[in-house]
């Protein structure tokens, strides 16, 4: 029990406290426990979720998993906080998940390089708040496009390819929304 606790940095954060461990050791010791690897691209799948244990604690958890053609990891812990799924504490939370995916871009397990690509996979909650958008009940909830809430409705709506294109949401155009107080994208 003791090398398990010696494994994770216990942290005082400013909304709350939690254990975390860094990217790059974990990585390597799941490629290690999978060796030999074939391929030399993984995909890192970063996962993160909130809930309630019983009626007063909140508990945010961020994972990862390693995903390749032949094989993926189990999922493994990267952080389990004591704070509620919202924006400002997830941000302090995940600065150093952050730091680790914009700078790690490749990691060495004996002698051989594996490139890395991250994906995110979590709830429309969990992508909402990481990217800074509005909640899931306001007018435009969805990370992936420009649709209004009121809407969603008609399943039956056929789209053109061009009618297609101009409801997708670009990355300039999250990063401009996640920025403004008025979650609306601009006609």
């Amino acid at each position: 029990m003791k090398e398990i606790n010696n494994g994770f940095e216990v942290q005082q954060l400013e909304n709350g406290k939690g254990v975390q461990k860094r990217l790059e050791k974990k990585l390597q010791r799941v490629i290690e426990s999978a060796w030999p690897v074939e391929t030399d691209q993984l995909i890192v799948k970063i996962t993160g979720d909130g809930t309630m244990m019983g009626s007063r604690l909140h508990i945010t958890n961020f994972g990862f998993c390693v995903i390749t053609d032949k094989w993926s990891s189990e999922d493994m812990i990267l952080a389990i906080t004591q704070m509620p799924e919202k924006y400002d504490c997830i941000k302090e939370a995940m600065k150093d998940v952050v730091h680790d995916t914009l700078h790690l871009k490749s990691v060495t397990v004996r002698g051989k390089v594996f490139s890395l690509k991250y994906v995110i996979c979590a709830d429309l909650k969990f992508t909402n708040i990481i990217l800074g958008l509005g909640a899931c009940n306001s007018d435009y909830c969805c990370a992936w496009c420009k649709t209004k809430k009121c809407d969603f409705y008609d399943v039956y709506k056929t789209l053109d390819e061009n009618e297609e294109k101009a409801l997708a949401c670009t990355t300039e155009e999250i990063e401009t929304l996640s920025k403004k107080k008025s979650k609306k994208y601009e006609n």
